[in-house]
């Protein structure tokens, strides 16, 4: 009787390792498979940049050594398939700033080509277009209008000029400057339909310019309460359409895992 108890004992042990081990390996297979559907570029001088959602589904990134070739705009499948690179225009500089989307459904980027300053198009098959704005300063700040213009700032001195393109790639004439403004290369269409500049600063389509005290930030974003969102290094501050600035704080510690990032 005991013996048999034993037995049985011993073989329950034996079913249970065994379905520990099954267990164990179909965790590792929907890992594995997990793992599959995550895409990773990378070279031995990857230094992606400017990454943005496209309008075919797809995620794209300006990189300026992709895959040890020319500098590239690289486009990601988002449920993983095959990476396509486009390399960028001949005699074009690896000095590229901003990646958007038109409202023609095309990508915009900033660039120089040979010693002219150009805003460059591109369709989601790769074909290039670049639009000289001249040769006094490099072009930042890209960000979709809502008069169907592209708007940018150029740094001139220590002031910014506020210009614009339309998507046929006709550059207007400088709407407004920002005077003494060092950080006025960031902005965003706000929820009101001005432009926010990231040194303080908002305008009209028109061209008129008003200061927005407490309104500095290196970067300006419009959010989804019909407000605008800057930093300055050390918080996230919400800014009011009338001005006013909540701050916070950046106090919370990032982690990362395969699928989600958390905040704590």
């Amino acid at each position: 009787m005991n013996a048999r108890q034993d037995g049985r004992g011993l073989t329950c042990r034996w079913v249970s390792a065994l379905v520990c081990a099954a267990l164990l390996a179909l965790v590792i297979a929907a890992g594995a498979k997990a793992a599959a559907a995550f895409t990773t570029v990378s070279s031995g001088k990857h230094t992606g940049q400017f990454l943005t959602a496209g309008p075919d589904g797809r995620m794209w990134m300006l990189d300026s050594e992709s895959f040890a070739v020319s500098p590239s705009l690289v486009s990601v499948p988002l449920g993983g398939g095959k990476v396509k690179a486009y390399p960028l225009p001949a005699r074009c500089s690896i000095d590229f700033n901003d990646l958007v989307v038109g409202a023609d459904a095309n990508l915009w980027y900033t660039n120089q080509c040979g010693t002219s300053y150009v805003v460059v198009r591109t369709t989601v098959r790769g074909r290039f277009t670049a639009f000289s704005i001249g040769h006094v300063a490099f072009p930042t700040g890209l960000t979709m209008g809502g008069d169907d213009r592209l708007w940018f700032t150029a740094g001139v001195g220590t002031s910014s000029l506020l210009r614009s393109i339309s998507l046929g790639g006709r550059v207007l004439p400088s709407a407004a400057r920002v005077r003494g403004a060092a950080l006025a290369s960031v902005l965003t269409s706000g929820p009101d339909g001005d432009l926010w500049v990231s040194g303080g600063y908002r305008a009209t389509l028109g061209g008129r310019l008003r200061r927005v005290p407490g309104g500095d930030g290196s970067a300006i974003v419009a959010g989804a309460d019909r407000s605008l969102w800057l930093t300055d290094g050390h918080a996230i501050d919400r800014l009011s359409l009338s001005g006013h600035r909540t701050r916070s704080r950046l106090t919370a510690l990032v982690t990362w895992t395969s699928q989600r990032m958390s905040w704590h």
